[in-house]
Order: structure tokens, then C-alpha cells, then sequence
């Protein structure tokens, strides 16, 4: 259940991130979003892994 909230709120949130920038041009701000995107990867990276390390102690 927690890895669906995971993946559901991954999906929300980047697809409403690329919404509300799709318009920006300035190379240097696109540079900052992408940095943003990427660290926000990473966090997700590491929530999942938690997840599947407490699923995976709950069935032991």
C-alpha cells in the first residue's frame, strides 16, 4: 500500500511540476529545475527502498 501512495504521489507531482514550468525558457532556471527534479528522484529512490525493506520485515 505504501509503495502505491509512493508511486501514485511520484506520478502527481512530477507531472504537475512539468505543467507549471513547461513555459520557462531561461537555460539557467531550467538548469536549476532539472537539478531540483533529479534530488527529488533521489528522494523517492530512497522512499521506495524503504518501503520494500518494511514489507519486507513485516512478512518475516
Amino acid at each position: 500500500m505504501i509503495l502505491h501512495l509512493t508511486r501514485m504521489y511520484a506520478i502527481r507531482k512530477t507531472r504537475d511540476e512539468f505543467r507549471s514550468n513547461q513555459k520557462v525558457s531561461d537555460p539557467s532556471v531550467i538548469e536549476q529545475l532539472i537539478k531540483k527534479a533529479e534530488d527529488n528522484l533521489e528522494l523517492i529512490k530512497r522512499q521506495v527502498l524503504i518501503g520494500h525493506i518494511l514489507n519486507f520485515n513485516d512478512g518475516l
